[in-house]
């Protein structure tokens, strides 16, 4: 990044609060931007900087895209005894209980969804304060049948 006449750098994982593979996802060659400044290195001419500190922490901001109630899709992200975690958003996850997984009974989020799996759920608490979100399976797909019928 030319800040005129000095160089700064923005490092991929200061480009956004999601996940980011390539540079190119975020800005492109002439892009003008606002920065936050990291550090300056003086003696060797470097300034790190940073874009995603500017932008609001996607908890904040959460209200404004999701409300209770909504159907979203997910990608399940990890299963324990208790539940399934699913990811909403590249940085907002939420769980989805294991007696919100199905309408029969089981003994194993295994049962139903594996890590990966692209999922619909139903948002049914939103915490940004807790940086919680409660999700159901079981009752995105009744919802989704019953659209059908």
């Amino acid at each position: 990044m030319d800040l005129g006449g000095a160089d700064g750098l923005i490092h991929i994982s200061e480009l956004s609060w999601n996940l980011v593979r390539s540079p190119e996802e975020v800005v492109k060659v002439g892009d003008e931007l606002n920065v936050f400044v990291l550090r300056v290195d003086a003696e060797n001419k470097k300034i790190a900087l940073s874009l995603w500190r500017l932008q609001p922490e996607p908890w904040e901001t959460i209200n404004e895209r999701h409300t209770v109630g909504d159907i979203v899709s997910a990608t399940i992200t990890k299963l324990t005894n208790f539940g399934a975690f699913a990811r909403v958003e590249d940085s907002v996850e939420g769980l989805i209980h294991i007696s919100e997984l199905s309408v029969r009974m089981i003994t194993h989020p295994r049962e139903v969804v594996g890590e990966g799996d692209d999922v619909k759920v139903k948002i049914l608490r939103i915490e940004p304060e807790r940086r919680r979100l409660g999700l159901s399976l079981k009752q995105a797909e009744e919802e989704e049948e019953e659209e059908h019928d």
